[in-house]
Protein backbone atom coordinates (compact mmCIF):
# COMPACT_ATOMS: atom_id res chain seq x y z
CA UNK A 1 0.00 0.00 0.00
CA UNK A 2 3.07 2.10 0.98
CA UNK A 3 4.77 1.75 -2.37
CA UNK A 4 1.33 2.58 -4.45
CA UNK A 5 0.02 5.98 -2.03
CA UNK A 6 4.14 7.00 -2.55
CA UNK A 7 3.71 6.14 -6.55
CA UNK A 8 0.90 8.42 -6.47
CA UNK A 9 2.87 11.56 -4.93
CA UNK A 10 5.91 10.72 -7.08
CA UNK A 11 3.52 11.33 -9.89
CA UNK A 12 1.68 14.13 -8.73
CA UNK A 13 5.24 16.00 -7.87
CA UNK A 14 6.66 15.77 -11.16
CA UNK A 15 4.23 17.81 -12.65
CA UNK A 16 4.49 20.24 -9.76
CA UNK A 17 7.91 20.87 -9.49
CA UNK A 18 7.17 23.78 -6.70
CA UNK A 19 6.16 20.83 -4.51
CA UNK A 20 9.14 19.03 -5.53
CA UNK A 21 11.35 21.87 -4.75
CA UNK A 22 9.39 22.48 -0.82
CA UNK A 23 10.14 19.38 -0.15
CA UNK A 24 12.76 18.18 -1.67
CA UNK A 25 11.44 14.17 -1.95
CA UNK A 26 13.08 13.00 -4.52
CA UNK A 27 16.61 13.56 -6.34
CA UNK A 28 18.42 12.93 -9.44
CA UNK A 29 17.91 9.77 -11.02
CA UNK A 30 14.69 9.76 -9.69
CA UNK A 31 13.54 13.84 -10.90
CA UNK A 32 16.36 15.62 -13.08
CA UNK A 33 17.71 18.81 -11.73
CA UNK A 34 16.33 20.83 -14.67
CA UNK A 35 12.74 20.13 -13.58
CA UNK A 36 13.30 22.75 -10.98
CA UNK A 37 13.92 25.25 -13.05
CA UNK A 38 9.47 25.35 -13.20
CA UNK A 39 7.25 26.58 -11.29
CA UNK A 40 3.38 24.91 -11.62
CA UNK A 41 1.52 25.14 -14.25
CA UNK A 42 -1.62 27.30 -13.86
CA UNK A 43 -3.61 26.71 -16.82
CA UNK A 44 -7.07 25.31 -17.66
CA UNK A 45 -6.01 23.13 -19.65
CA UNK A 46 -3.20 21.85 -16.86
CA UNK A 47 -6.35 22.06 -14.47
CA UNK A 48 -8.31 19.89 -16.33
CA UNK A 49 -5.01 17.17 -16.15
CA UNK A 50 -4.96 17.56 -12.78
CA UNK A 51 -8.21 16.69 -12.11
CA UNK A 52 -8.43 13.57 -14.29
CA UNK A 53 -5.53 12.29 -12.75
CA UNK A 54 -6.88 12.58 -9.40
CA UNK A 55 -10.06 11.18 -9.91
CA UNK A 56 -8.27 8.19 -11.78
CA UNK A 57 -6.26 7.75 -8.93
CA UNK A 58 -8.83 7.20 -6.61
CA UNK A 59 -10.76 4.82 -8.79
CA UNK A 60 -7.80 2.65 -8.74
CA UNK A 61 -7.06 3.26 -4.93
CA UNK A 62 -10.87 1.97 -4.70
CA UNK A 63 -10.25 -0.87 -7.04
CA UNK A 64 -7.40 -2.43 -4.55
CA UNK A 65 -7.64 -4.95 -2.80
CA UNK A 66 -8.22 -3.78 0.90
CA UNK A 67 -8.10 -7.09 2.57
CA UNK A 68 -5.00 -7.57 4.82
CA UNK A 69 -4.28 -4.52 5.02
CA UNK A 70 -2.53 -3.34 8.53
CA UNK A 71 -3.49 -0.65 10.98
CA UNK A 72 -0.84 1.51 9.67
CA UNK A 73 -1.75 0.89 6.00
CA UNK A 74 -5.58 1.22 6.53
CA UNK A 75 -4.63 4.57 8.25
CA UNK A 76 -2.45 6.08 5.44
CA UNK A 77 -5.40 4.84 3.19
CA UNK A 78 -8.44 6.26 4.60
CA UNK A 79 -6.59 10.09 4.81
CA UNK A 80 -5.28 9.65 1.27
CA UNK A 81 -8.82 8.96 0.89
CA UNK A 82 -9.93 11.81 2.46
CA UNK A 83 -7.70 14.44 1.07
CA UNK A 84 -8.23 12.93 -2.73
CA UNK A 85 -11.97 13.85 -2.23
CA UNK A 86 -11.34 17.63 -1.16
CA UNK A 87 -8.82 17.51 -4.06
CA UNK A 88 -11.01 16.53 -6.64
CA UNK A 89 -14.23 18.75 -5.25
CA UNK A 90 -11.90 21.62 -5.50
CA UNK A 91 -11.36 21.33 -9.32
CA UNK A 92 -14.50 20.53 -10.16
CA UNK A 93 -17.60 21.37 -8.43
CA UNK A 94 -16.24 24.23 -6.40
CA UNK A 95 -13.44 25.47 -8.60
CA UNK A 96 -15.49 28.89 -10.02
CA UNK A 97 -16.32 29.43 -5.90
CA UNK A 98 -12.83 29.87 -4.74
CA UNK A 99 -11.25 33.07 -4.65
CA UNK A 100 -7.93 33.01 -7.18
CA UNK A 101 -5.92 35.88 -5.36
CA UNK A 102 -6.31 36.96 -2.07
CA UNK A 103 -3.71 39.43 0.18
CA UNK A 104 -2.34 36.39 2.60
CA UNK A 105 -1.82 32.94 -0.21
CA UNK A 106 -2.13 35.03 -3.48
CA UNK A 107 0.74 34.97 -5.40
CA UNK A 108 2.14 38.47 -5.01
CA UNK A 109 2.85 37.32 -1.27
CA UNK A 110 3.54 33.46 -1.92
CA UNK A 111 5.65 32.87 -5.14
CA UNK A 112 8.28 35.31 -3.76
CA UNK A 113 8.22 33.84 -0.54
CA UNK A 114 8.16 30.30 -1.93
CA UNK A 115 11.29 31.74 -3.97
CA UNK A 116 13.14 33.07 -0.92
CA UNK A 117 12.34 30.32 1.52
CA UNK A 118 12.51 26.96 -0.45
CA UNK A 119 14.84 27.73 -3.94
CA UNK A 120 18.34 27.07 -2.50
CA UNK A 121 20.95 27.71 -4.57
CA UNK A 122 24.56 25.36 -4.06
CA UNK A 123 25.53 25.13 -7.69
CA UNK A 124 25.27 26.87 -10.90
CA UNK A 125 22.54 24.65 -12.19
CA UNK A 126 20.82 25.70 -9.15
CA UNK A 127 21.47 29.15 -9.73
CA UNK A 128 20.56 29.13 -13.47
CA UNK A 129 16.85 27.55 -12.76
CA UNK A 130 16.16 30.21 -10.05
CA UNK A 131 16.63 32.25 -12.67
CA UNK A 132 14.55 29.75 -15.27
CA UNK A 133 11.79 30.22 -12.45
CA UNK A 134 11.95 33.83 -12.68
CA UNK A 135 11.41 33.98 -16.27
CA UNK A 136 8.27 31.75 -15.95
CA UNK A 137 6.88 34.26 -13.44
CA UNK A 138 5.12 35.89 -16.26
CA UNK A 139 3.44 32.69 -17.53
CA UNK A 140 2.65 31.87 -14.01
CA UNK A 141 0.38 35.29 -13.85
CA UNK A 142 -0.52 35.20 -17.16
CA UNK A 143 -2.27 31.94 -16.34
CA UNK A 144 -3.51 33.13 -13.20
CA UNK A 145 -5.33 36.43 -15.12
CA UNK A 146 -6.28 34.39 -18.44
CA UNK A 147 -6.05 30.64 -18.05
CA UNK A 148 -3.31 30.49 -20.45
CA UNK A 149 0.63 30.85 -20.50
CA UNK A 150 1.55 34.54 -21.57
CA UNK A 151 2.42 32.96 -25.07
CA UNK A 152 0.25 29.91 -25.65
CA UNK A 153 1.23 26.43 -27.74
CA UNK A 154 -0.72 26.41 -30.99
CA UNK A 155 -3.48 24.44 -29.36
CA UNK A 156 -3.52 26.54 -26.47
CA UNK A 157 -4.01 29.66 -29.10
CA UNK A 158 -7.11 27.66 -30.05
CA UNK A 159 -9.37 27.89 -27.10
CA UNK A 160 -11.48 29.99 -25.12
CA UNK A 161 -9.93 30.11 -21.50
CA UNK A 162 -10.96 30.84 -18.13
CA UNK A 163 -8.89 32.74 -15.01
CA UNK A 164 -10.39 35.70 -13.57
CA UNK A 165 -10.78 37.12 -17.01
CA UNK A 166 -12.12 35.35 -20.53
CA UNK A 167 -8.94 35.12 -23.16
CA UNK A 168 -10.56 34.56 -25.97
CA UNK A 169 -8.70 32.33 -29.29
CA UNK A 170 -5.56 33.88 -30.59
CA UNK A 171 -6.05 36.90 -28.20
CA UNK A 172 -2.99 38.19 -26.41
CA UNK A 173 -2.68 38.88 -22.69
CA UNK A 174 -2.87 42.41 -23.20
CA UNK A 175 -5.94 42.27 -25.22
CA UNK A 176 -7.83 40.21 -22.62
CA UNK A 177 -7.02 42.83 -19.77
CA UNK A 178 -8.05 45.50 -22.32
CA UNK A 179 -11.31 44.28 -23.45
CA UNK A 180 -12.06 43.26 -19.11
CA UNK A 181 -14.40 40.49 -20.43
CA UNK A 182 -14.47 39.53 -16.48
CA UNK A 183 -14.98 35.34 -15.62
CA UNK A 184 -18.51 36.16 -14.15
CA UNK A 185 -18.85 32.55 -13.21
CA UNK A 186 -15.71 32.73 -11.17
CA UNK A 187 -15.76 34.23 -7.27
CA UNK A 188 -14.28 37.40 -6.34
CA UNK A 189 -12.85 38.79 -3.62
CA UNK A 190 -14.62 41.81 -1.91
CA UNK A 191 -13.67 45.25 -2.69
CA UNK A 192 -11.23 45.38 0.81
CA UNK A 193 -9.43 42.32 -0.55
CA UNK A 194 -8.40 43.64 -3.62
CA UNK A 195 -7.72 47.01 -2.29
CA UNK A 196 -4.61 44.95 -0.21
CA UNK A 197 -3.57 43.23 -3.58
CA UNK A 198 -3.35 46.00 -5.49
CA UNK A 199 -1.26 47.89 -2.58
CA UNK A 200 0.99 45.08 -1.79
CA UNK A 201 1.92 45.28 -5.56
CA UNK A 202 2.23 48.86 -5.85
CA UNK A 203 4.81 48.17 -3.55
CA UNK A 204 6.90 45.74 -5.06
CA UNK A 205 6.66 47.48 -8.44
CA UNK A 206 7.96 50.48 -6.25
CA UNK A 207 11.19 49.33 -5.26
CA UNK A 208 13.83 49.82 -7.63
CA UNK A 209 15.50 46.93 -9.41
CA UNK A 210 18.34 46.68 -7.31
CA UNK A 211 16.81 46.60 -4.08
CA UNK A 212 14.04 44.14 -5.63
CA UNK A 213 13.02 41.33 -2.75
CA UNK A 214 14.06 39.07 -5.42
CA UNK A 215 17.04 40.00 -6.89
CA UNK A 216 18.71 40.99 -3.28
CA UNK A 217 17.67 37.23 -1.99
CA UNK A 218 19.23 35.55 -5.42
CA UNK A 219 22.45 37.61 -5.21
CA UNK A 220 22.87 36.95 -1.54
CA UNK A 221 22.64 33.27 -1.79
CA UNK A 222 25.26 33.17 -4.63
CA UNK A 223 27.66 35.56 -2.41
CA UNK A 224 27.08 33.04 0.52
CA UNK A 225 28.96 30.16 -1.86
CA UNK A 226 32.21 29.30 -1.81
CA UNK A 227 32.09 27.78 -5.62
CA UNK A 228 34.60 28.35 -8.66
CA UNK A 229 31.82 28.15 -10.67
CA UNK A 230 29.61 30.37 -9.77
CA UNK A 231 32.17 32.78 -9.12
CA UNK A 232 33.50 32.72 -12.61
CA UNK A 233 29.81 33.23 -13.85
CA UNK A 234 28.86 35.91 -11.16
CA UNK A 235 28.90 38.65 -13.54
CA UNK A 236 26.63 36.62 -16.14
CA UNK A 237 23.74 35.58 -13.26
CA UNK A 238 23.50 39.34 -12.31
CA UNK A 239 22.96 40.32 -15.56
CA UNK A 240 20.43 37.36 -16.54
CA UNK A 241 18.63 37.75 -13.18
CA UNK A 242 18.47 41.60 -13.36
CA UNK A 243 17.10 41.00 -17.67
CA UNK A 244 14.36 38.59 -15.99
CA UNK A 245 13.04 40.58 -13.15
CA UNK A 246 13.29 43.79 -15.66
CA UNK A 247 11.65 41.61 -18.69
CA UNK A 248 9.10 39.29 -16.99
CA UNK A 249 8.57 39.69 -12.96
CA UNK A 250 7.86 43.37 -12.88
CA UNK A 251 5.72 43.42 -16.28
CA UNK A 252 3.77 40.69 -15.63
CA UNK A 253 2.97 42.24 -11.72
CA UNK A 254 2.32 45.29 -13.35
CA UNK A 255 -0.11 43.79 -15.78
CA UNK A 256 -1.71 41.63 -12.48
CA UNK A 257 -2.10 45.08 -10.83
CA UNK A 258 -3.52 46.48 -13.46
CA UNK A 259 -6.27 43.39 -13.50
CA UNK A 260 -6.50 44.24 -9.98
CA UNK A 261 -7.47 47.69 -10.06
CA UNK A 262 -10.06 47.56 -12.84
CA UNK A 263 -11.73 44.74 -10.71
CA UNK A 264 -11.97 46.99 -7.67
CA UNK A 265 -13.62 49.38 -9.56
CA UNK A 266 -16.66 46.78 -10.08
CA UNK A 267 -15.90 44.77 -6.36
CA UNK A 268 -18.91 44.35 -3.98
CA UNK A 269 -18.57 45.96 -0.92
CA UNK A 270 -19.92 43.07 0.88
CA UNK A 271 -19.61 39.66 -0.42
CA UNK A 272 -19.28 36.14 1.44
CA UNK A 273 -19.55 32.24 -0.22
CA UNK A 274 -22.84 33.20 0.38
CA UNK A 275 -23.59 34.64 -3.13
CA UNK A 276 -23.36 31.85 -4.77
CA UNK A 277 -26.43 30.08 -2.84
CA UNK A 278 -26.78 26.50 -2.13
CA UNK A 279 -23.14 26.10 -3.78
CA UNK A 280 -21.34 28.60 -1.88
CA UNK A 281 -23.20 27.18 1.38
CA UNK A 282 -21.72 23.26 0.03
CA UNK A 283 -18.32 24.52 -0.59
CA UNK A 284 -18.16 26.22 2.95
CA UNK A 285 -18.97 23.07 4.31
CA UNK A 286 -16.50 21.69 2.03
CA UNK A 287 -13.59 23.92 3.36
CA UNK A 288 -15.05 23.42 7.11
CA UNK A 289 -14.47 19.45 6.27
CA UNK A 290 -10.61 19.78 5.19
CA UNK A 291 -9.59 22.51 8.23
CA UNK A 292 -11.53 20.04 10.56
CA UNK A 293 -10.55 17.00 9.26
CA UNK A 294 -14.74 16.08 9.34
CA UNK A 295 -15.88 13.26 7.74
CA UNK A 296 -19.61 13.98 6.01
CA UNK A 297 -21.35 12.66 8.48
CA UNK A 298 -19.47 14.87 10.80
CA UNK A 299 -20.09 17.98 9.45
CA UNK A 300 -23.97 17.13 8.45
CA UNK A 301 -24.83 16.26 12.19
CA UNK A 302 -22.82 16.83 15.15
CA UNK A 303 -20.20 19.59 13.47
CA UNK A 304 -22.57 21.21 11.02
CA UNK A 305 -22.28 24.74 11.20
CA UNK A 306 -25.01 25.96 12.98
CA UNK A 307 -23.06 23.71 15.95
CA UNK A 308 -19.68 25.16 15.11
CA UNK A 309 -21.27 28.60 15.76
CA UNK A 310 -23.14 27.67 19.43
CA UNK A 311 -19.35 26.50 20.05
CA UNK A 312 -17.78 29.19 18.76
CA UNK A 313 -19.85 31.83 20.97
CA UNK A 314 -19.98 29.75 23.94
CA UNK A 315 -16.18 29.65 23.96
CA UNK A 316 -15.92 33.59 23.58
CA UNK A 317 -18.03 33.97 26.45
CA UNK A 318 -16.33 31.90 28.57
CA UNK A 319 -12.84 32.99 27.79
CA UNK A 320 -13.86 36.59 28.18
CA UNK A 321 -15.04 35.43 31.70
CA UNK A 322 -12.11 33.64 32.67
CA UNK A 323 -9.61 36.85 31.46
CA UNK A 324 -11.85 39.37 33.47
CA UNK A 325 -11.86 37.24 36.55
CA UNK A 326 -7.89 36.93 36.13
CA UNK A 327 -7.88 40.70 35.51
CA UNK A 328 -10.18 41.62 38.58
CA UNK A 329 -7.51 39.31 40.66
CA UNK A 330 -4.72 41.54 39.58
CA UNK A 331 -6.61 44.31 40.74
CA UNK A 332 -6.84 45.91 36.88
CA UNK A 333 -9.74 48.24 36.55
CA UNK A 334 -12.67 47.65 35.08
CA UNK A 335 -13.93 48.43 31.83
CA UNK A 336 -13.41 47.16 28.28
CA UNK A 337 -11.14 44.71 26.97
CA UNK A 338 -9.34 47.39 25.64
CA UNK A 339 -9.37 49.54 28.81
CA UNK A 340 -7.76 46.78 30.88
CA UNK A 341 -5.46 45.69 28.42
CA UNK A 342 -4.09 49.34 28.50
CA UNK A 343 -4.08 49.09 32.42
CA UNK A 344 -2.17 45.73 32.33
CA UNK A 345 0.34 47.19 29.91
CA UNK A 346 1.24 50.16 32.05
CA UNK A 347 1.22 48.25 35.41
CA UNK A 348 3.48 44.90 33.55
CA UNK A 349 5.28 47.40 31.37
CA UNK A 350 7.36 45.56 28.48
CA UNK A 351 11.61 45.54 27.95
CA UNK A 352 10.94 47.61 24.56
CA UNK A 353 15.12 48.43 23.71
CA UNK A 354 15.02 44.79 22.50
CA UNK A 355 14.29 44.52 18.71
CA UNK A 356 10.98 41.79 17.94
CA UNK A 357 13.40 39.11 16.42
CA UNK A 358 15.25 39.25 19.62
CA UNK A 359 12.24 39.15 21.63
CA UNK A 360 10.71 36.54 19.66
CA UNK A 361 13.93 34.23 20.08
CA UNK A 362 13.75 34.52 23.67
CA UNK A 363 10.32 33.79 24.58
CA UNK A 364 10.41 30.91 21.94
CA UNK A 365 13.73 29.19 23.57
CA UNK A 366 11.20 28.73 27.00
CA UNK A 367 8.69 26.67 25.26
CA UNK A 368 8.51 23.01 26.17
CA UNK A 369 9.22 20.20 23.98
CA UNK A 370 7.27 17.02 23.10
CA UNK A 371 11.52 15.75 22.14
CA UNK A 372 14.71 16.04 23.98
CA UNK A 373 16.46 18.34 21.65
CA UNK A 374 15.79 22.03 21.08
CA UNK A 375 14.71 22.50 17.85
CA UNK A 376 16.09 25.78 15.88
CA UNK A 377 14.55 28.02 13.55
CA UNK A 378 15.33 30.86 11.25
CA UNK A 379 13.23 34.38 12.40
CA UNK A 380 12.46 37.16 9.79
CA UNK A 381 11.17 40.23 9.19
CA UNK A 382 8.21 40.14 6.70
CA UNK A 383 9.48 41.90 3.38
CA UNK A 384 8.04 45.60 3.48
CA UNK A 385 5.39 45.20 0.67
CA UNK A 386 4.26 42.34 2.70
CA UNK A 387 4.75 44.05 6.09
CA UNK A 388 1.20 44.16 8.36
CA UNK A 389 0.16 40.92 5.97
CA UNK A 390 -1.11 39.03 9.39
CA UNK A 391 -0.98 39.84 12.56
CA UNK A 392 0.47 36.15 14.06
CA UNK A 393 4.06 34.74 12.56
CA UNK A 394 4.36 33.45 9.23
CA UNK A 395 5.67 29.88 9.43
CA UNK A 396 7.70 27.82 6.56
CA UNK A 397 8.26 24.26 6.80
CA UNK A 398 11.94 22.37 6.22
CA UNK A 399 12.62 20.14 3.43
CA UNK A 400 12.39 16.41 4.13
CA UNK A 401 15.97 15.54 3.52
CA UNK A 402 16.48 18.46 6.28
CA UNK A 403 19.04 20.45 3.74
CA UNK A 404 16.42 23.06 4.52
CA UNK A 405 15.51 24.78 8.04
CA UNK A 406 12.02 25.54 9.16
CA UNK A 407 11.65 29.99 8.41
CA UNK A 408 9.20 32.29 10.31
CA UNK A 409 8.26 35.81 9.28
CA UNK A 410 7.50 38.27 12.32
CA UNK A 411 6.37 42.19 11.29
CA UNK A 412 8.71 44.53 12.53
CA UNK A 413 6.88 47.08 13.66
CA UNK A 414 4.34 45.92 16.12
CA UNK A 415 1.01 46.99 17.71
CA UNK A 416 1.26 47.32 21.96
CA UNK A 417 -1.13 44.25 21.84
CA UNK A 418 1.40 42.16 19.45
CA UNK A 419 4.62 43.01 21.40
CA UNK A 420 2.82 41.97 24.59
CA UNK A 421 1.40 38.64 22.37
CA UNK A 422 5.11 37.83 21.69
CA UNK A 423 5.50 35.00 24.00
CA UNK A 424 2.23 32.91 23.16
CA UNK A 425 3.15 33.70 19.40
CA UNK A 426 6.61 32.43 20.14
CA UNK A 427 5.74 29.52 21.70
CA UNK A 428 3.16 28.24 19.25
CA UNK A 429 5.72 28.80 16.71
CA UNK A 430 8.26 26.02 18.58
CA UNK A 431 5.14 23.80 18.91
CA UNK A 432 4.46 23.88 14.83
CA UNK A 433 8.02 23.94 13.92
CA UNK A 434 8.37 20.75 15.92
CA UNK A 435 5.49 19.32 14.83
CA UNK A 436 6.69 19.85 11.48
CA UNK A 437 9.87 18.44 11.83
CA UNK A 438 8.75 15.77 13.26
CA UNK A 439 6.64 14.74 10.56
CA UNK A 440 8.62 15.70 7.52
CA UNK A 441 11.32 13.97 9.16
CA UNK A 442 9.50 10.36 9.93
CA UNK A 443 10.33 8.17 6.93
CA UNK A 444 8.05 5.64 8.31
CA UNK A 445 5.23 7.64 6.84
CA UNK A 446 4.04 7.53 3.30
CA UNK A 447 5.07 10.71 1.25
CA UNK A 448 1.79 12.41 1.31
CA UNK A 449 1.50 12.03 5.10
CA UNK A 450 4.99 13.62 5.32
CA UNK A 451 3.63 16.69 3.51
CA UNK A 452 0.02 16.93 4.72
CA UNK A 453 -0.70 19.53 7.34
CA UNK A 454 -4.36 19.60 8.65
CA UNK A 455 -4.74 23.29 9.93
CA UNK A 456 -6.77 21.45 12.78
CA UNK A 457 -4.23 19.32 14.05
CA UNK A 458 -1.77 21.75 13.86
CA UNK A 459 -4.09 24.09 16.31
CA UNK A 460 -4.31 21.40 18.13
CA UNK A 461 -0.86 20.82 19.16
CA UNK A 462 -0.34 24.69 20.10
CA UNK A 463 -2.95 24.12 22.43
CA UNK A 464 -1.00 21.49 24.18
CA UNK A 465 2.25 23.10 24.41
CA UNK A 466 1.05 26.38 25.32
CA UNK A 467 -1.24 24.93 27.91
CA UNK A 468 1.81 23.19 29.29
CA UNK A 469 3.61 25.85 29.54
CA UNK A 470 1.32 28.67 31.42
CA UNK A 471 -0.10 26.60 33.50
CA UNK A 472 3.54 26.97 35.32
CA UNK A 473 3.71 30.44 34.81
CA UNK A 474 2.49 33.15 36.91
CA UNK A 475 -0.86 34.81 36.72
CA UNK A 476 0.55 38.36 35.27
CA UNK A 477 2.43 36.15 32.13
CA UNK A 478 -1.10 34.00 32.62
CA UNK A 479 -3.24 36.68 31.16
CA UNK A 480 -1.39 36.53 27.48
CA UNK A 481 -2.27 33.13 27.36
CA UNK A 482 -6.32 33.65 27.97
CA UNK A 483 -5.87 36.92 25.30
CA UNK A 484 -4.75 34.54 22.60
CA UNK A 485 -7.29 31.70 23.91
CA UNK A 486 -9.91 34.66 23.60
CA UNK A 487 -8.77 35.44 19.89
CA UNK A 488 -8.67 31.94 19.08
CA UNK A 489 -12.57 31.82 19.70
CA UNK A 490 -13.04 35.11 18.25
CA UNK A 491 -11.22 33.97 14.67
CA UNK A 492 -13.90 30.46 14.64
CA UNK A 493 -16.79 32.80 15.29
CA UNK A 494 -16.17 35.65 12.89
CA UNK A 495 -15.02 33.16 10.02
CA UNK A 496 -18.58 31.57 10.81
CA UNK A 497 -20.39 34.82 11.09
CA UNK A 498 -18.65 36.21 8.08
CA UNK A 499 -18.98 33.32 5.92
CA UNK A 500 -22.21 31.42 7.21
CA UNK A 501 -24.48 33.78 8.80
CA UNK A 502 -23.68 36.82 6.55
CA UNK A 503 -22.29 39.41 8.68
CA UNK A 504 -21.22 42.60 7.11
CA UNK A 505 -18.05 43.68 7.56
CA UNK A 506 -19.02 46.32 9.61
CA UNK A 507 -20.82 44.12 12.15
CA UNK A 508 -17.80 41.75 12.25
CA UNK A 509 -15.93 44.63 13.29
CA UNK A 510 -18.03 45.27 15.99
CA UNK A 511 -18.63 41.67 17.38
CA UNK A 512 -14.32 41.33 16.97
CA UNK A 513 -14.16 44.92 18.84
CA UNK A 514 -16.13 44.47 21.73
CA UNK A 515 -14.70 41.15 22.64
CA UNK A 516 -11.06 41.40 22.36
CA UNK A 517 -8.62 43.77 23.30
CA UNK A 518 -7.73 44.61 19.89
CA UNK A 519 -7.24 48.24 18.28
CA UNK A 520 -9.69 48.85 15.57
CA UNK A 521 -6.81 48.27 12.66
CA UNK A 522 -6.04 44.68 14.35
CA UNK A 523 -9.54 43.92 14.63
CA UNK A 524 -9.68 44.75 10.22
CA UNK A 525 -7.04 42.78 9.80
CA UNK A 526 -8.34 40.06 11.50
CA UNK A 527 -11.71 40.60 10.01
CA UNK A 528 -9.84 40.99 6.36
CA UNK A 529 -8.18 37.50 6.91
CA UNK A 530 -10.74 35.75 8.03
CA UNK A 531 -13.03 36.72 5.09
CA UNK A 532 -10.31 36.12 2.75
CA UNK A 533 -9.33 32.71 3.74
CA UNK A 534 -13.29 31.31 4.77
CA UNK A 535 -12.80 28.15 6.92
CA UNK A 536 -9.23 28.60 7.75
CA UNK A 537 -9.92 30.54 10.91
CA UNK A 538 -12.37 28.42 12.47
CA UNK A 539 -9.62 25.36 12.74
CA UNK A 540 -8.34 28.29 15.56
CA UNK A 541 -11.46 27.77 18.03
CA UNK A 542 -11.82 24.07 17.16
CA UNK A 543 -8.25 23.05 17.83
CA UNK A 544 -8.34 24.88 20.98
CA UNK A 545 -11.87 23.03 21.85
CA UNK A 546 -10.33 19.51 20.79
CA UNK A 547 -7.08 20.21 23.44
CA UNK A 548 -9.75 21.10 26.25
CA UNK A 549 -11.26 18.58 25.77
CA UNK A 550 -8.85 16.10 25.40
CA UNK A 551 -6.95 17.61 28.46
CA UNK A 552 -10.11 17.35 30.56
CA UNK A 553 -10.87 13.55 29.92
CA UNK A 554 -7.48 12.35 29.87
CA UNK A 555 -5.37 14.88 31.66
CA UNK A 556 -2.88 15.01 28.76
CA UNK A 557 -0.06 17.16 29.53
CA UNK A 558 3.55 16.79 27.63
CA UNK A 559 4.67 17.05 31.68
CA UNK A 560 3.14 13.78 33.17
CA UNK A 561 4.61 10.56 31.79
CA UNK A 562 1.73 8.77 31.16
CA UNK A 563 0.32 12.05 28.78
CA UNK A 564 3.49 12.90 27.44
CA UNK A 565 3.86 8.82 26.19
CA UNK A 566 0.19 9.18 24.34
CA UNK A 567 0.56 12.26 23.03
CA UNK A 568 4.28 11.54 21.15
CA UNK A 569 2.76 8.56 19.47
CA UNK A 570 -0.05 10.42 17.93
CA UNK A 571 2.54 13.78 17.40
CA UNK A 572 4.94 11.64 14.93
CA UNK A 573 1.77 10.42 12.56
CA UNK A 574 0.94 13.40 11.30
CA UNK A 575 -2.19 14.85 10.20
CA UNK A 576 -5.09 12.81 10.81
CA UNK A 577 -8.77 13.01 10.23
CA UNK A 578 -10.81 13.90 13.28
CA UNK A 579 -12.53 10.36 13.52
CA UNK A 580 -8.72 8.54 13.32
CA UNK A 581 -7.55 11.36 15.47
CA UNK A 582 -10.27 10.47 18.52
CA UNK A 583 -9.27 6.82 17.42
CA UNK A 584 -5.96 7.01 18.11
CA UNK A 585 -6.06 9.44 20.64
CA UNK A 586 -8.39 7.34 23.14
CA UNK A 587 -7.17 4.16 21.92
CA UNK A 588 -9.95 2.60 20.00
CA UNK A 589 -10.17 0.37 17.37
CA UNK A 590 -10.42 1.60 13.69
Amino acid sequence: MYTLLDRFFYEYTLSHPELLTKTKAFKWPYAPETLEGHLNNESTIQSERDFEYLKGELEFLNRYDQQGLDHDEELSRGTFEFIMDVSILDRWIYKNVKYPIDHVSGIQVQLPLFMINSHTIDNVNQAYNYISRLEEIQDKVAELISGKPLFPTTREDQLTAKGILFRRPFESLEESIHHLNINDGQALPPKSTLKQISRQLESFLAVPLNDNILYVDFIQKLEKLDDENVKGQFPELKYRAKKAIEGAVIPSFDALKRTIDELELQAEEEITLMRFGKEGDNYYRHLLQYHLGLNKEEIEVEYRPRNLNYLAKKMVREEKQKLNNLLDSLEIPKGSLQDRFYHYSRKYPLDKTRNSIVSFLEEYNKSPRMMNDKVQINVNYFPEYIKNVSYEPFYFEGSFDNSRQGNVYINQHLSDYEEYMMGPYAIATYAAHEWSNRRILNNKLPLFRRELKLPYCLEFWKNIYLTTYYSKTSQEERVLYYFWRLNNALLMWCDLGVHHFLWTKNEALMYVSENSALNLVDAERVVEECTALPGKYSASGFGMFLSDKYYKNKGLSIDSQEGRSRLKSLFSEGSLTLSSFDTMLYGKKL
